[in-house]
């Protein structure tokens, strides 16, 4: 059954527009990715049409692909189990990215941001594919 990952690839959807929303994140990261640009300027400059399909599909394939991957360990475990597993899955994907931070001179907070979502989002998926299975 694959309808916890399906929860969790919509609740992904919902905290990342939380997460980056003005009201959360959104103004610091803003800061931080777009230098001296307003929000304005940086959508005339890029086209969200293109990005928001992508990041989409790509969450959709990692919850499908924890799903498929760990779904039986998750279900065997509790919720705590889920989320040790998720944060574990989590510091494997955020340490791989730290060379490239530190090569591309990405600013410290963007990286910071990008992946304190990333680990709430597999730890999410996680969590609804040991619950609701």
């Amino acid at each position: 059954m694959v309808l916890g990952a399906v929860v969790g690839i919509v609740s992904s959807q919902v905290l990342g527009a939380l997460w980056y929303s003005p009201r959360v994140l959104g103004n610091a990261w803003m800061r931080v990715t777009y230098p001296g640009k307003t929000e304005e300027e940086v959508r005339a400059a890029n086209n969200c049409s293109k990005a928001m399909p992508v990041a989409m599909v790509s969450y959709a394939l990692l919850g499908f692909l924890i799903n498929f991957a760990l779904g039986p360990l998750l279900k065997s475990g509790s919720c705590v189990d889920a989320i040790v597993r998720g944060v574990l899955i989590s510091m494997v994907v955020t340490l791989i990215d730290v060379a490239h931070c530190m090569f591309s001179a990405r600013p410290l907070v963007g990286f910071v941001i990008d992946h304190a979502y990333d680990v709430f989002v597999i730890t999410l998926m996680c969590i609804c594919i040991a619950t609701i299975g």
